[in-house]
């Protein structure tokens, strides 16, 4: 979810000369939805079922892709996307991109939403301005990802995936050139990707004053999150 550690990953990844952060965030959410997705009864793309897209939509899918997230530097080998509600597409992604990687980033729910709070500019998402919404929809994203870890954790999608915990990317080395690892690159040297960790650290409470900011709201948002199991440790 929004400020859920996408971004921290997506960033300390990009530090390779061999990889690039898409600019487009909804590069694939556009492609999926103009060749995969059927229509609803009030004419809304839904999330497709794999089972039922074919090769040449696939095909077409991947290319639209490919084609807003053309890398612009010399020398890049992997694109990385950290749109973060690409977690509803991955069954289609596991068609489209057989030889993709998928991160999870593990974080706090309670720590995401605040993050969430702050960094939250897209007029679009609405839920991200109300900590009851907030929590619901944190609680949904939170049930999702458990299930396609499961699913994952059953060979039943060909992908490579790896679950890092967001605290561990701020503060272990060891964490942070594992994420490379994952993917089959070698890592930069420990002192640039400390020095993008302590830039990102700015997202989390401590660091950015969030219990400060947004002291009105932690009783609704703790209360929020407790009702529907999240846990605010």
């Amino acid at each position: 979810m929004p400020g859920g550690g996408a971004a921290l990953a997506s960033t300390l990844l990009a530090a390779s000369p061999e990889v690039e952060a898409t600019a487009d965030p909804e590069s694939l959410t556009a492609a999926v939805g103009r060749f995969l997705a059927p229509q609803n009864a009030s004419n809304q793309a839904v999330v497709p079922d794999p089972s039922r897209v074919g090769g040449k939509q696939l095909a077409d899918a991947a290319a639209a892709y490919l084609a807003r997230t053309e890398p612009r530097g010399e020398g890049i080998t992997r694109v990385v996307d950290p749109f973060e509600l690409n977690i509803h597409t991955l069954g289609v992604i596991a068609q489209m991109f057989p030889k993709a990687s998928v991160i999870f980033v593990r974080r706090a729910p309670f720590d995401a939403c605040l993050a969430g709070m702050l960094a939250h500019r897209d007029p679009r998402l609405l839920y991200a301005n109300e900590p009851q919404s907030l929590a619901v929809f944190a609680g949904g994203i939170a049930r999702l990802s458990t299930l396609w870890e499961e699913i994952f954790a059953g060979d039943h999608l060909p992908l490579r995936h790896v679950v890092v915990d967001h605290e561990a990317l701020l503060t272990d080395p060891s964490v942070r050139r594992s994420l490379f690892e994952t993917v089959g690159l070698a890592p930069p040297d420990d002192a640039t990707l400390e020095s993008i960790a302590a830039a990102c650290a700015g997202s989390t409470r401590t660091g950015s004053g969030l219990e400060a900011r947004f002291a009105q709201h932690l009783p609704q948002l703790a209360e929020a999150a407790g009702q529907i199991g999240l846990d605010r440790v």
